[in-house]
């Protein structure tokens, strides 16, 4: 398995993602605090990003210095931030809280996700065939 499919669909997500939080960060922010607000949302946010990172892990787990590389570390990074959220939910909301009470945060955090998109959209199409 190459991982393009994989590539291309998190370069989709972070793309839009991205975009979405750099054209309207007022909003992005409000819906991280309500989201905060929801123990359910942040339950089922948990459920899903430990099952997408142990997928990334089971298909794509390499430390060798190839593409797959950049899978695995997404991979072990949603399933600690599943494991965080479904265990540790208090300090996970604690930590998050922290990171948006700046609007440059979101901001930053846009423009990060934006470029990853690209480069895992380029990665998808054209580098991992």
């Amino acid at each position: 398995m190459t991982g393009a499919p994989v590539f291309q669909l998190l370069g989709l997500a972070y793309l839009a993602v991205g975009l979405g939080i750099l054209i309207n960060p007022k909003f992005y922010k409000r819906m991280i605090d309500q989201m905060l607000d929801s123990p359910a949302l942040i339950y089922l946010s948990g459920f899903m990003a430990l099952a997408v990172g142990y997928l990334l892990i089971v298909f794509y787990s390499t430390w060798g210095v190839n593409l797959r590389l950049i899978l695995t570390v997404i991979g072990w990074i949603a399933l600690f931030k599943g494991l965080s959220a479904i265990v540790l939910p208090q300090l996970l909301i604690k930590i998050s809280r922290i990171f948006i009470r700046s609007g440059k945060t979101v901001i930053g955090a846009g423009l990060i996700m934006t470029a990853l998109g690209v480069v895992m959209l380029y990665i998808g199409f054209f580098a991992a065939r």
